[in-house]
């Protein structure tokens, strides 16, 4: 064996072990839509707020609260958010676990629009569907005739990370505040008390490495009642708030290897 495949031997070998021990399995996504049946959405983080639902969709329907059985919901999900690395809330399939969440219509002349688009911009999650067994409705009595031929779709995590959440991957308090309050807002329009406390506890994966980035135009009660319900429950680790996360710089591990491996090929 010459040096250079030595070399490139070598070069494969790290990657495949990073990857698996940074990243767990990829999953599959579902890309079809079938536009005859109403089509509605299983938000998990940041589409709990109605105001998120809306930019997705503009005639979005309105929530309704849901406990989703057989994923978990848990902080998985590595992304690059104003050029820092942060962890989302992702979705994981888990037989044994339970989150509560909101579903939501999507307009049915916008479904086309408003779905395909997003399956094809996300780098970190994909759709799939979930029976409807798997759904429980709370809060109200809803009709069985309501969703009658309906599709449920949730976003799962593509590639979950199995170290979570840490220093150089924080979770953002801004981000935090959307998927929370978009929780409070739910049970307060749907007069169910403890809904927003059971979207903290239904989460998995709380660490203490967090991002003290507030946006400066959340309303001053709100965020006095994130706080608080935050500090209320024994779920959450000593919080270390940073100032930012390391920024990121577009190379992956592959291609810093790929980049040795071409240069000294071409020696």
């Amino acid at each position: 064996m010459n040096y250079r495949t030595t070399l490139y031997t070598l070069c494969y070998l790290i990657l495949q072990v990073s990857l698996c021990t940074v990243s767990g399995i990829k999953v599959s996504c579902d890309t079809t839509i079938n536009p005859n049946s109403p089509h509605y959405l299983i938000a998990h983080g940041s589409l709990m707020e109605r105001n998120s639902q809306l930019r997705l969709d503009e005639n979005a329907g309105e929530p309704i609260p849901v406990r989703v059985h057989g994923y978990r919901r848990i902080w998985n999900t590595y992304a690059t958010r104003e050029k820092r690395n942060v962890t989302l809330l992702g979705i994981v399939e888990d037989n044994n676990a339970t989150f509560n969440g909101a579903v939501f219509l999507v307009h049915s002349n916008s479904t086309f629009h408003h779905l395909l688009p997003t399956d094809e911009g996300t780098e970190e999650y994909c759709r799939k569907s979930v029976p409807i067994q798997q759904l429980h409705f709370i809060g109200s009595n809803y009709p069985s005739t309501m969703f009658e031929d309906a599709i449920f779709s949730i976003y799962t995590t593509k590639t979950p990370q199995v170290n979570g959440a840490d220093e150089n991957h924080p979770i953002m308090l801004s981000y935090v505040d959307v998927f929370i309050g978009g929780c409070m807002e739910i049970e307060k329009s749907s007069q169910l008390d403890g809904f927003a406390a059971e979207c903290l506890i239904s989460t998995d994966d709380w660490t203490i490495h967090w991002i003290k980035n507030r946006n400066s135009s959340i309303d001053a009660r709100q965020s006095e009642e994130i706080d608080k319900l935050i500090s209320g429950l024994d779920i959450f680790p000593n919080i270390k708030y940073q100032n930012g996360a390391p920024k990121y710089n577009g190379w992956s591990l592959f291609s810093i290897l790929f980049t040795i491996f071409l240069k000294h090929l071409l020696l």
